[in-house]
């Protein structure tokens, strides 16, 4: 039988994140001084079709499907999500998760993301495809394990994002130990004020700050 081989890690995974929010700034630097990642419920993805799996015909006509279905559901509202990508150079990412170029992009080196973070966190690529996840019988044992599956998978139309997820124990306030962001990239448009108090929460740290700078319809990264 052929190996399925593990997915290679990028060497550094990328958070888009807006500043231009009411909070947003508070928020960001809070967990850059103390140290955690934030992690959402899949309810509050931006995906409507966020969650949604089939069940094979065989496993619906499992004596306790129904109880297994609540179970399942309550397994992947317990979930926490926070999304990464592969790359913090694509626009169309900066546009819809980074306030229109107003926000920055964290990237965080993957080694020590995976050490840092609490043992009970996974790391999973995200898979793309036409139709949702498919569950069978071999999938009702863990309902963990069946929601982290459901949840590492979107509509093909996503597969832009270039997506890894840290799927943690609970929503909230995901705590890593040590330094393991690298750089922090700003946007064109990212105001004067908000670089300052992010420059000011990493302090101390070796963290490299960058700024984009657009000219037609090419972009170009200077130092900070």
């Amino acid at each position: 039988m052929a190996e399925v081989r593990t997915p290679d890690v990028p060497p550094r995974l990328f958070r888009y994140c807006r500043l231009d929010r009411p909070n947003d700034m508070e928020h960001e630097r809070e967990a850059a001084i103390m140290r955690y990642i934030h992690c959402s419920m899949y309810k509050r993805m931006n995906d409507p079709m966020e969650g949604f799996y089939e069940p094979s015909i065989r496993l619906k006509k499992e004596p306790a499907w129904r109880s297994k279905y609540r179970e399942i559901l309550n397994a992947k509202q317990a979930v926490g999500i926070a999304c990464f990508s592969e790359t913090y150079d694509n626009e169309i990412m900066w546009a819809h998760y980074a306030g229109n170029c107003s926000g920055m992009c964290v990237a965080y080196s993957s080694p020590k993301l995976l050490k840092n973070l609490p043992p009970t966190a996974r790391l999973s690529k995200m898979a793309y495809a036409e139709k949702p996840v498919r569950l069978s019988k071999h999938d009702q044992g863990d309902v963990y394990a069946a929601a982290h599956k459901i949840l590492s998978q979107k509509k093909y139309n996503w597969a832009y994002e270039r997506e890894w997820r840290v799927l943690g124990e609970y929503p909230g306030q995901l705590p890593y130990q040590g330094d393991i962001v690298t750089d922090i990239y700003f946007g064109s448009l990212t105001e004067a004020h908000h670089k300052q108090q992010i420059k000011s929460a990493f302090a101390g740290r070796s963290v490299n700050f960058h700024v984009m700078k657009v000219t037609g319809y090419k972009h170009r990264w200077m130092k900070a």
